[in-house]
């Protein structure tokens, strides 16, 4: 089995749809949980950038664009 050879061979796909979910469920106004999943996604693509900058960091960048959207968000005080 692929998962027991390369166990990190899917956490790109695992971050991508963590960074998927994250923008979902700030759509709905969950932002405490879509902060905990694009937080997953930040750590798994930092992981995964220490070992391939040139393939990861993009998309490291585009979720700490995320993340950074949501603190600002969560801290302006408009929770609607």
């Amino acid at each position: 089995m692929v998962v027991q050879k390369e166990p990190d061979a899917f956490l790109p796909d695992l971050a991508m749809s963590l960074n998927n979910q994250s923008n979902r469920l700030a759509a709905l106004g969950q932002r405490e949980k879509a902060l905990e999943a694009i937080t997953e996604a930040v750590t798994i693509r930092k992981q995964l950038s220490q070992v391939r900058p040139s393939v990861h960091e993009p998309e490291l960048r585009k979720s700490l664009q995320v993340l950074s959207w949501l603190y600002k968000e969560n801290n302006s005080g408009d929770h609607s």
